[in-house]
């Protein structure tokens, strides 16, 4: 839920920025690989926990590499948010 509020304060901040349309399609692209990644990492870990219900080093590492590319998602969006928010905030 966090990335969907977060979602729609960047699009309330891009209508209010007047963002050119070279920003909104970075915008856009981070937003939908993030909620990519993210659905990507809820499939990872449910259907580890069904094929193994008992705890399991392997499972471990996979459910770590899914949470990982979130992670790596996340730095990847938040420079694209500085990259096309910062200067125009600055601006102000």
């Amino acid at each position: 839920m966090f990335h969907l509020g977060a979602a729609i304060v960047v699009v309330i901040a891009g209508i209010i920025l007047h963002l050119e349309a070279w920003e909104w399609c970075a915008v856009i692209f981070c937003i939908g690989g993030m909620f990519t990644a993210e659905g990507m990492n809820t499939a990872v870990e449910k259907l580890a926990d069904h094929v193994c219900r008992d705890w399991n080093e392997n499972i471990k590492i996979v459910k770590d590499v899914a949470a990982g590319a979130v992670f790596l998602m996340t730095f990847a969006c938040i420079a694209v948010g500085l990259i096309v928010f910062l200067p125009r905030l600055l601006a102000l």
